[in-house]
């Protein structure tokens, strides 16, 4: 039927837009108090993907109009012109110019909180003009991009379920392919608050997953403040003081040091009292406290005798290591610039296929020294090459 107009239409939009995660409130990294809406056993109905639309149709002459019309329902994001993000099309039942239906085939992805604009076709007739704005009602601004939802509450600000088996409770996309940019942010303003918290209530669970896009690519940066003053840290359940951190691998456990290759690093082992007490640097070089135990502090390989050289050596607590020579045959003295007394050590007399032997002593000699003789079969001095490791 030609000339059939609108004379109004009134449309309430139902919209659910995710914007931000609603952690409840935890007394430091306990379980939150606020857990019911986990620990339901049954869920409500989803709410159906239709928009609800009242309106009055009347003709060219403002009649009103009986009957079951054919209506089509678009919606556009430009005023005029341009395609329709969705439609819907079915007949609607008229009485005294008065229906009332839902428009449906419309998702998330058209309705995301732009201005949107309602085309209205009646049967044969063209689209009505102009489209009419639809426009948000007062609640509904808090769920519009960039919306700010604040208040003061103990329970969750914003709470998503979701309860199929496959199911995501909040996802979040950046979607610029370039810049540095964020899926979700959470933020704590307290000293013993959490930004982000995240835990699985079922045994065997995982509490946190997170996966870069290649082998080489990150799956978790431990952000800092600045390059000097704040390290990435991970701590164990401060709440607990027995708790521990472990490291769970199917395979191997790799460490890098210095990624970017503009510093000497070093893997290293601090005790409670902040003292270091391992430490592996990024050529391979291993070492411990002087007074720790199981690595070999230090070692050299010299020639002892009336003329005593050292030909190399190692040292991992820290000095050079020096030799003098004896009064007498196979006789030197070892000063390696650390406190040995507490230490073990043995020597070895190095000779192809002849019978030698070493002994080392400490009496009369600073703690740092180290005295020397080598022998022969017959205990006759025989100056030569020793080795000496101190543990």
């Amino acid at each position: 039927m030609k000339g059939q107009q609108m004379l109004f239409v009134v449309l309430t939009l139902a919209l659910m837009l995710v914007l931000a995660v609603g952690l409840s409130q935890a007394e430091g990294p306990d379980t939150p108090q606020n857990t019911a809406g986990v620990e339901r056993e049954t869920s409500a109905a989803v709410v159906a993907a239709l928009i609800p639309i009242q309106g009055k149709l009347t003709d060219a002459s403002g009649s009103p109009i009986n009957g079951s019309r054919t209506i089509t329902f678009k919606l556009y994001d430009v005023s005029s012109g341009g395609t329709a993000l969705c439609s819907d099309t079915h007949a609607v039942s008229v009485d005294n110019g008065l229906f009332s239906t839902s428009i449906a085939n419309c998702s998330d992805e058209d309705i995301d909180g732009r201005q949107l604009y309602l085309g209205i076709q009646v049967s044969g007739d063209p689209e009505m003009t102009p489209r009419q704005a639809i426009y948000t009602v007062p609640y509904a601004w808090s769920l519009r991009p960039s919306a700010n939802i604040s208040g003061t509450t103990s329970e969750a600000i914003l709470e998503a379920q979701n309860w199929h088996t496959s199911g995501r409770g909040l996802r979040g996309y950046a979607m610029s392919a370039t810049g540095t940019n964020y899926g979700v942010v959470g933020a704590s303003l307290s000293p013993s608050g959490y930004g982000g918290y995240f835990y699985n209530s079922a045994s065997g669970g995982v509490g946190l997953y997170a996966r870069g896009e290649a082998n080489a690519d990150a799956d978790l940066v431990l952000g800092g403040t600045s390059d000097t003053n704040d390290d990435g840290r991970i701590l164990s359940d401060p709440a607990y003081i027995h708790s521990d951190i472990v490291l769970v691998t199917n395979d191997a456990l790799r460490v890098d040091l210095d990624e970017d290759n503009n510093s000497s690093s070093d893997f290293e082992i601090y005790n409670g009292a902040n003292t270091r007490v391992f430490n592996v640097n990024e050529d391979g070089d291993v070492s411990q406290p002087r007074t720790g135990d199981g690595l070999v502090k230090a070692g050299v390989f010299a020639g002892c005798g009336t003329s005593a050289s050292i030909t190399y050596y190692f040292n991992n607590v820290g000095g050079t290591i020096t030799i003098a020579a004896g009064a007498s045959a196979g006789h030197c003295t070892i000063d390696f610039n650390f406190d040995i007394s507490d230490r073990y050590f043995v020597a070895l007399g190095m000779e192809d296929n002849v019978a030698r032997g070493v002994s080392c002593s400490r009496s009369g000699l600073p703690d740092d020294q180290l005295h020397c003789f080598r022998w022969d079969a017959g205990g006759s001095g025989v100056s030569g090459q020793i080795m000496v490791l101190v543990y």
